[in-house]
């Protein structure tokens, strides 16, 4: 594996009991919005990519004859069978395998799903052609992650600051660039969903790099931006000017397999 990868391996591994009690991954609307687009039924055999702690994979647990939590971070898997065995779930397999290059044969999945980590990805285009391989056809998938803004400064700074706070952020990709990806992995995209998402800033800087410089730096790039980017990511701070919470975008992309 590159020296990328065992970066985020080991990132995700410090950081995977903070994944585990998220509230945010573990029971914001997204998660439901994401369930109800797979449409999943008790005949299925699905697919969690990069699953973190297990949210989404559990989730969908009890709509399916199985599903499969798949992740490159062993420990983020460790906290996925442990949720699953506090809330007597026994249909999850856990599966250490990279996003890019998933360790199942071709058609085997009835559903896809991945929430929230392609920006993460070192090559997305790859990953989401092998989520396409892995899943039958007329097979559906399910992606959410960040999405940036057409406007170029906007694009800039959420992309920055979110990569001075996690090294691991690879880039949150705008609407047209997720086309490009769907399109050259043979997916029809079937419906966009747009949404924001509220962050508690403490909260996210804690599951990002533990160095005070970094975080400090972080701090500093969100106090310090100009006022329309302040009023776009809805940025709050206490009576001091330090950063309580602010919200980014993110995207739901509802997509079918249409060919090989």
């Amino acid at each position: 594996m590159s020296s990328q990868y065992d970066q985020t391996i080991k990132h995700f591994a410090a950081a995977s009991q903070q994944y585990a009690v998220s509230a945010g991954h573990a029971h914001d609307n997204d998660l439901a919005m994401l369930i109800e687009l797979l449409d999943l039924n008790a005949t299925h055999k699905a697919l969690d990519v990069a699953t973190g702690a297990g949210h989404t994979a559990l989730a969908a647990a009890p709509f399916v004859q199985q599903v499969f939590a798949a992740d490159i971070t062993p420990e983020m898997l460790d906290r996925t069978a442990e949720l699953a065995a506090e809330r007597n779930i026994t249909n999850v397999v856990c599966v250490v395998t990279p996003a890019e290059q998933l360790n199942f044969p071709d058609d085997t999945f009835d559903r896809v799903s991945c929430r929230i980590a392609p920006h993460h990805f070192l090559d997305p285009q790859k990953a989401i052609s092998e989520m396409a391989r892995v899943l039958k056809p007329d097979g559906i998938c399910v992606i959410e992650d960040s999405v940036a803004p057409d406007d170029g400064k906007l694009d800039t700074f959420i992309n920055t600051i979110e990569k001075v706070r996690d090294p691991t952020h690879i880039r949150s990709y705008t609407l047209a660039e997720w086309q490009r990806f769907f399109a050259g992995a043979g997916f029809t995209v079937e419906k966009i969903t747009y949404f924001r998402k509220k962050h508690d800033f403490a909260d996210w800087l804690a599951r990002g790099v533990k160095d005070a410089s970094a975080q400090a730096e972080t701090i500093r790039l969100a106090c310090e931006i100009d006022a329309p980017t302040q009023q776009y990511f809805a940025f709050e701070y206490d009576q001091n000017g330090q950063p309580l919470s602010f919200m980014d975008d993110k995207i739901l992309f509802k997509a079918v397999k249409t060919h090989r």
